[in-house]
């Protein structure tokens, strides 16, 4: 009964979390403040070798 009950509760919250993180926009928001930053930090300390 109690596994029922958590279960239950689990895909209930499913739904609600999902509509926050799409109405605000969370998931481009970590891309943006979380990632880049690590990204550029990486390709900005990359030797270019730029022969045209």
């Amino acid at each position: 009964m109690k596994m029922k009950k958590k279960l239950l509760i689990g895909t209930l919250s499913i739904i609600p979390l999902s509509m926050l993180i799409y109405w605000f926009n969370l998931d481009n928001k970590l891309l943006y403040y979380g990632v880049r930053p690590i990204l550029n930090k990486v390709y900005n300390s990359q030797k270019r070798d730029v022969k045209l």
